[in-house]
């Protein structure tokens, strides 16, 4: 953890591959016995995509089809 000129406390996890419980500490108090989680889950992609296409307006707008 690193404490920036301004007095804010940083910390950077550069890979996350599983849940991750978390609390803070400061003297002598602690939020230990309720925990924060970072949950981890699948990047979203894309499966499957379609989009119609209208043949004869296609066909119209291209000089080299006419």
């Amino acid at each position: 953890m690193r404490r920036d000129q301004d007095g804010t406390f940083t910390a950077t996890v550069d890979v996350v591959t599983e849940a991750l419980e978390y609390w803070f500490e400061a003297g002598d108090d602690s939020t230990a016995r309720s925990p924060f989680m970072i949950r981890v889950v699948r990047r979203p992609e894309v499966v499957e995509a379609t989009r119609p296409v209208d043949g004869e307006n296609l066909l119209k707008k291209d000089p080299e089809c006419q």
